[in-house]
């Protein structure tokens, strides 16, 4: 028999697999427009350039800088959020500028949900600046949520939906089902407490990896909003609204690992007559369960259902312009309900399954112990089953509100990444749903009668296909790991800067001004943190999504220090398009990638 932590290992290798997929990074924070406007040719030198934001940039993580035309700082002194507008900075300027071609680089960091953004362009004094004036600037450092940034996302969740499902399984799952039982054997209360046993040391394990996983989230988002780890960084960074969450998110995962490291708390009390039905059983539990044991379990629900509130806390929720309230409740209630169901199978997984479940074949004759196992294992499976499938349903009603909200519109599904990484999402939560309806349909009946040959094989078949519901269910929060690492779909907006990581070269991707017409392309390669000058070819192919046309081919030229750039009138026409990209660097294997581009009409 397979042990339970190998299987859980091999469900976390194959979402670190889905992880590991390069996908778009957009910030959250993106430039929604400026004064002076990009590419502007002015009369008279402006006092002071001022960006306005889609979300509200975290001050002390934000820098704008301005150049002249021989890489010259011309701005005074940090920005400033300008008066009565909390999405727009204002960076003052030297005064009387001369005649020439001036250059704004900015780097920001959101305060709703801590995503990296920074971008470039250009306007002129006197002059009319070229396309490409801007794509001097080397992209911003840090702003690229990789796969690693992934990963730890994909971990906090999982940390925290396991928590909430494996300490309130024994709670809402285990009592429930054992007061159902009518003439209960020692034998099946010794499988309820060794059940209830590996929940809590399971849960223990799960509070660790929620500390790990929170202190790792708060070293990225340093690192990703300072472009380097120092202490500098990091003070600032925790002084800011997202970072001080973060340090709750880190303390009330402590706090929950202390409360579970006590004393374990019995699954049954120590008097156990009979009721006459579940309700007044479950209630009598509670009644003689110790003052003790009660508050600590009151203590650790309540600190998992916070945790996952700060989850929502630092969502795309925070960001939402209207009914932002409504939007958080709803976050949160997703994610709650997400712990249930998946912390519930990893649960049934870890502890069931290895204390009363059989890797015998399906038809084997039945021994002496099955009796026994089947008594326990059927209400038990019967009692999640009604609650996971409350909780399928509500996960189901606020997706599609997310969705709604997130996504916009149809065509934003496939033309987008993060519409693409909520249509794998989608997919696996379906394939995990059919699997859950076959278990309530099918087996959940087969497994009422613990006398049947029937219920033998029905729990036989539920060792094996329970796993591989847990499986799907983790891969579910890995892709909610990728979701919150990219901006919604409908958040796209102005001119393009895009980061992403094919094999071991970053590909930083700029377009400008995004618009319908002549526009300037530039792809800046790096790898190991060097500029990769060498490239053979980089070529652009263009593909409208929203109707057939042919494609256009863009061959990009070598500009040095790693950028390539190109003058084209590829975007034709408003819509969404597919950017195909194809680098070859000496000595490797052809590489490819994508961009989703959408050009307002």
């Amino acid at each position: 028999m397979r042990r339970p932590w190998a299987r859980l290992a091999g469900v976390m290798g194959a979402g670190l697999v889905l992880l590991a997929t390069p996908a778009m990074a957009l910030a959250h924070a993106n430039l929604a427009r400026s004064d002076p406007p990009m590419n502007a040719d002015l009369q008279a030198a402006p006092a002071q350039v001022q960006l306005w934001f889609t979300e509200r940039p975290e001050l002390i993580l934000t820098t704008v800088q301005v150049y002249n035309e021989q890489r010259q700082r011309v701005d005074q002194g940090p920005a400033t959020v300008a008066p009565g507008d909390s999405l727009s900075l204002v960076e003052r300027l030297q005064p009387s500028l001369p005649r020439g071609t001036y250059t704004v680089s900015w780097h920001t960091t959101s305060a709703e949900d801590g995503h990296v953004t920074g971008g470039a362009f250009a306007f002129g004094v006197g002059v009319k600046p070229s396309p490409t004036a801007a794509l001097a600037q080397p992209p911003p450092a840090g702003s690229s949520q990789g796969p690693l940034s992934m990963a730890i996302r994909w971990l906090s969740y999982l940390a925290a939906a396991g928590l909430l499902g494996l300490i309130l399984f024994p709670v809402a799952v285990l009592r429930p089902a054992l007061a159902a039982l009518d003439r209960p054997m020692l034998s099946q209360w010794e499988l309820a407490e060794q059940t209830n046993v590996r929940c809590q040391r399971a849960a223990r394990l799960f509070a660790i990896l929620a500390v790990v996983a929170a202190m790792a989230t708060i070293f990225d988002q340093v690192a990703r909003s300072g472009g380097q780890l120092t202490t500098q960084a990091t003070s600032a960074t925790l002084s800011t609204s997202l970072g001080r969450l973060l340090l709750a998110r880190n303390g009330v995962a402590l706090a929950l690992l202390a409360v579970l490291s006590l004393r374990h708390s019995d699954v049954t009390p120590s008097v156990m007559p009979s009721y006459r039905s579940l309700g007044a059983a479950a209630a009598a539990h509670f009644r003689v369960m110790p003052a003790r044991t009660a508050r600590r379990e009151v203590a650790a629900i309540g600190f998992a259902l916070a945790q996952l509130l700060l989850f929502a806390l630092t969502s795309h929720a925070m960001a939402v312009p209207n009914a932002t309230d409504v939007a958080l409740f709803v976050d949160w209630l997703h994610l709650s309900l997400a712990g249930f169901w998946v912390g519930g199978l990893i649960a049934l997984a870890l502890a069931v399954v290895p204390v009363a479940g059989s890797w015998l074949r399906l038809r084997a004759k039945p021994g002496p112990a099955d009796l026994e196992r089947n008594g326990f294992f059927g209400p038990v499976i019967s009692q999640f089953s009604r609650l996971a499938l409350v909780a399928a349903l509500g996960l189901a009603i606020t997706g599609v509100y997310q969705a709604i909200l997130h996504v916009g519109t149809i065509n934003q599904i496939a033309s987008t990444d993060y519409g693409r990484a909520l249509a794998v999402k989608t997919a696996i939560f379906a394939g995990a749903l059919a699997l859950a309806g076959y278990h309530r349909l099918v087996l959940v009946p087969a497994s009422q009668d613990p006398t049947n040959a029937v219920a033998t094989r029905a729990r036989r078949f539920f060792t094996r296909s329970l796993p591989a519901e847990a499986f799907l269910g983790v891969a579910v929060l890995a892709a909610v790991g990728v979701l919150t690492s990219l901006a919604p779909a409908n958040s796209q907006v102005g001119n393009a800067a895009m980061t992403k990581d094919v094999g071991n070269v970053q590909v930083a991707f700029q377009v400008l001004p995004m618009q319908i017409g002549s526009n300037a392309f530039q792809v800046t390669l790096r790898s190991n943190g060097q500029p990769v000058a060498n490239a053979d070819k980089v070529e652009m192919v263009f593909n409208m999504l929203d109707m057939q046309m042919g494609q256009t081919v863009v061959d990009l030229r070598n500009s040095g220090h790693g950028t390539y750039s190109a003058q084209s009138d590829a975007l034709s026409m408003g819509g969404h398009w597919r950017v195909d990209m194809l680098l070859r660097l000496p000595g490797q294997f052809d590489k490819r990638t994508s961009f989703d581009l959408t050009v307002k009409a």
